[in-house]
């Protein structure tokens, strides 16, 4: 897993321009791209970026003996575990995952994306899931 804050790393934002909260124009840039008119950075800028290898399967999202815990929320506190034990403390609400191909392949646990959201996940992005993902 690799850790990358798209703020520091310069990562093109989208920002959403506005002239008297009427919005003027949305712009992909690392910074506000005028003084003109007031910009609201998305909050792709702010958020971290996890980023994970191919065929991620579920039970290294959250592993099987993690799922007799009673509830999502303490379920989330074991996300990863196998991969980076500090993974739900390293995250923030806002942040992203990226994975490359095959992303949730293995076992089909509905717990596997509901632990990511629980943890405040903006978006899982990936060159492909598997099915039993969704």
């Amino acid at each position: 897993m690799i850790s990358i804050d798209a703020k520091e790393q310069g990562i093109p934002a989208l920002f959403f321009c506005y002239s008297q909260g009427i919005l003027e124009k949305e712009v992909v840039g690392t910074s506000c791209p005028t003084q003109k008119v007031s910009c609201q950075e998305d909050i792709m800028s702010v958020g971290k970026i996890f980023k994970f290898h191919n065929d991620l399967d579920t039970d290294q999202i959250i592993a099987s003996q993690y799922l007799l815990l009673p509830t999502i929320d303490e379920m989330k506190d074991h996300t990863f575990e196998s991969l980076d034990p500090d993974f739900p403390k390293k995250v923030k609400p806002g942040d992203y995952v990226v994975g490359g191909e095959n992303f949730g392949c293995g076992s089909s646990r509905e717990q596997a994306p509901s632990v990511l959201k629980a943890l405040g996940i903006q978006a899982v992005v990936a060159k492909s899931f598997a099915r039993i993902f969704y």
